[in-house]
């Protein structure tokens, strides 16, 4: 987890308004593991929801989709550009550490909402 700490900014986040970031991947079945991503910001100090992950265990390497929540970035930072690309450059060192050679897949969108399982995982359990 980022925390301020001066170590972390060799992985890319120099933010003075980012306070914590953090990977949480809490769902797992045999095809996908479901996660968050969390941070904490200067603006709002309690732990927030600002991306979801999805990371396909099927294919070969790991297929990683992530999606932040645009409209809550610029809700939450003075520059949202800033804030998306640092956060995005953790996550992106983070996951890759944790799953090597796998493919990522970094997008946004103006409401992530809730987490809905995408098409292919739906349609392979015959729902």
């Amino acid at each position: 987890m980022y925390n301020e700490n001066p170590l972390f900014l060799s992985r890319g986040v120099n933010n003075e308004e980012i306070k914590t970031i953090d990977i949480n991947l809490n769902i797992e079945t045999p095809d996908i593991i479901i996660g968050t991503v969390m941070i904490s910001c200067k603006k709002n100090p309690e732990t927030t929801v600002v991306g979801k992950i999805f990371i396909y265990k099927h294919t070969s390497p790991y297929f990683i989709e992530t999606n932040f929540d645009e409209t809550y970035l610029k809700y939450l930072f003075d520059d949202c550009q800033k804030a998306s690309y640092d956060i995005s450059n953790y996550v992106l060192t983070m996951l890759t550490i944790d799953f090597p050679s796998s493919v990522l897949s970094m997008s946004s969108s103006h409401d992530i909402g809730m987490v809905q399982l995408p098409n292919t995982i739906n349609n392979s359990k015959g729902i």
